[in-house]
């Protein structure tokens, strides 16, 4: 079955759709496999920005953000604590944020 979400994306941006799964998932009633799977898509992300010749020092910052603020959900899950999704899903945003402003989409146009 074919997501939705992504048949009417304006782009086909692998790290953007990544980060898309990552805000859909991250959530108090994400299952093992997508905390799991949470790691992953940040490490690509990670990856992706590392590769980047544009990304500057608020890319970088804005990743530190991200594996922090992933690493404290998990902390918190792992201690059996509430963990900070909506803090953790703005730092998420943020990132989208910064990548969108230099990617085009799929009808030659920025996205931001």
């Amino acid at each position: 079955m074919s997501d939705g979400s992504q048949a009417s994306s304006r782009h086909s941006d692998p790290t953007l759709l990544g980060l898309a799964r990552l805000d859909a998932t991250l959530h108090g009633a994400a299952s093992a496999q997508e905390r799991e799977e949470w790691w992953h898509l940040v490490e690509r992300t990670q990856s992706s920005i590392d590769g980047d010749p544009k990304a500057g020092k608020a890319d970088l910052n804005a990743m530190k953000r991200l594996r922090d603020s992933v690493t404290e959900v998990h902390s918190a899950l792992r201690d059996g604590l509430h963990p900070d999704y909506s803090g953790a899903r703005s730092v998420v945003f943020g990132v989208q944020r910064l990548l969108e402003a230099r990617t085009t989409g799929i009808d030659g146009f920025p996205l931001r």
